[in-house]
């Protein structure tokens, strides 16, 4: 597929998922806590990063207060950019740490205690059942996990933003899961 393709696929999911109203987002968000807190459950992790949600992606953030995964050491993403290099790195984080405002206005913990997960959680435009992340486009994942890739990378989406395409180009790394609100895939050998 070309790039004018999935900058179309993109461009049309991400207008659908900006037409949602509050109410579906919150619903879909809480069947998406529930599933990734079982799976979660099942994995052997320590460290888990998640995201925090911008242009209605699915808001997660309340997990950290989740009583059956009280040993979990949660983390934010924070944009790095030393010269030409752009990358994420990961900063400790609790319910209630005080964020401040990152790059691209995006929340990050004030407090700067780096952490390197064994776990991602990614928000996903898109995907497909190869276990494909469609993004924004601007690559901070991709570079992230060129650098370094943890046990599991978990891909979080609504049930519409599957596509039956393939879209993934060479240096895409393939999601291990992805959590939908109605149902959880395993999509690529994991670790």
């Amino acid at each position: 597929m070309n790039p004018i393709n999935k900058i179309e696929l993109r461009k049309n999911l991400i207008n659908r998922r900006l037409s949602l109203n509050f109410g579906q987002i919150e619903a879909d968000s809480i069947l998406i806590k529930q599933a990734l807190i079982t799976l979660l459950q099942s994995l052997d992790v320590c460290t888990v990063a998640l995201y925090y949600p911008i242009k209605q992606e699915p808001d997660l953030l309340a997990i950290c207060e989740s009583t059956t995964l009280d040993k979990v050491q949660w983390c934010l993403p924070r944009c790095r950019v030393e010269g030409p290099d752009r990358w994420l790195d990961f900063l400790q984080f609790k319910a209630g740490d005080p964020l401040v405002s990152g790059l691209y206005q995006i929340p990050t913990p004030q407090r700067e205690v780096q952490v390197v997960p064994d776990c991602l959680v990614l928000p996903c435009v898109g995907f497909n059942r190869d276990g494909a992340r469609l993004g924004y486009g601007a690559g901070w994942y991709d570079r992230t996990l060129e650098k370094s890739m943890p046990k599991y990378t978990i891909g979080v989406a609504y049930d519409w933003s599957e596509l039956a395409v393939r879209f993934q180009e060479k240096h895409d790394r393939l999601m291990s899961f992805v959590v939908t609100p109605t149902r959880v895939m395993k999509t690529a050998p994991t670790a």
